[in-house]
């Protein structure tokens, strides 16, 4: 029977699997913006940025009072 894992194991575990997850998300963004820019130049790039800042500028971040810690 498998041991079972305690509190601190298991948020341990699951902070390696998130660094993992955006570690791995990071090297897709990375591969994804160097196929665009070989294959459209800065124009391409361009696009990109051009699409993404307003939907990032449109995400609303709670205030600080609202924050969990």
């Amino acid at each position: 029977m498998p041991r079972l894992l305690g509190l601190d194991e298991l948020q341990e575990r699951n902070r390696r699997a998130a660094e993992k997850e955006l570690a791995d998300m990071r090297a897709d963004t990375i591969s994804y913006l160097r196929m665009v820019a070989q294959h459209h130049g800065n124009d391409g790039i361009r696009s990109l940025l051009v699409e993404a800042i307003p939907a990032w500028a449109r995400q609303r971040v709670p205030p600080r009072s609202e924050r969990v810690a």
